[in-house]
């Protein structure tokens, strides 16, 4: 089986980007949470959303809709490249009605995650592992579930805010800056370490904070990845 996985991402602050020379790539916050909760040494290869882009399906393919049709690409990419482990990474917070209330956002994840974690079932004999990396509304909220890794960061918790109580409900008008829209939340407890939110300081934040603490912060999204991710 090959040791490297093909991780997939919406964007340079989750995923990171392709860096200045060629196959170098820049990281974002999630490969040292991936790093952290399969404590193993892994290598990763990329796809982007150019080679998402140029995959077409034949119209006798399965049928899937959602994140399902993206993971079935990522799939064949893997397959491409001799890869048999792929993670793609997607946020849950697209439906509208998920942003109201716990149980609607949890009933919106679960259908996100089961859209591509049934692309796995179109491979037999186990050929492919695909792991759906989810979180319940965006990166950011990870990223404010755990006040050790500011400390470690910066020297010191947050307090000007402090870090929510449930940072993966957080929601709020993103027009509004002063609401609770995650990366407003973020933005706001970063200011007190006169830092700013980008991809190298989610990186940061991410190297430093404790995969327990997040899966008790996030019990929704990050600890049925943590769970997932075993597999590999």
């Amino acid at each position: 089986m090959s040791k490297t996985v093909l991780l997939c991402g919406e964007g340079p602050t989750d995923y990171g980007k392709p860096g200045a020379f060629p196959r170098q790539w820049e990281e974002g916050p999630l490969q040292p949470l991936i790093r952290k909760s399969v404590k193993k040494v892994i290598s990763f290869d990329y796809a982007t959303k150019e080679d998402i882009r140029k995959i077409r399906l034949q119209r006798r393919r399965p049928k899937i809709g959602g994140k399902g049709k993206t993971a079935f690409k990522l799939c064949i990419i893997a397959k491409q490249r001799k890869i048999d482990k792929a993670i793609l990474f997607s946020d849950a917070d697209r439906d509208q009605t998920s942003k109201n209330n716990e149980r609607n956002a949890k009933r919106r994840f679960e259908k996100v995650h089961r859209e591509i974690r049934d692309v796995s079932d179109l491979f037999p004999d186990g050929t492919m592992k695909l792991i759906p990396m989810v979180a319940l509304k965006m990166t950011e909220c990870w990223l404010l579930a755990d006040e050790d890794a500011f400390e470690s960061c910066y020297g010191k918790k947050p307090e000007y805010p402090p870090l929510p109580a449930k940072p993966e409900l957080l929601w709020g008008s993103k027009q509004y800056p002063e609401s609770d829209y995650p990366k407003h939340v973020l933005r706001r407890v970063l200011s007190q370490y006169h830092k700013t939110p980008c991809r190298a300081t989610f990186y940061e934040i991410a190297e430093e904070t404790d995969t327990d603490t997040l899966r008790n912060r996030c019990p929704i999204s990050f600890d049925k990845f943590y769970d997932d991710i075993q597999e590999l």
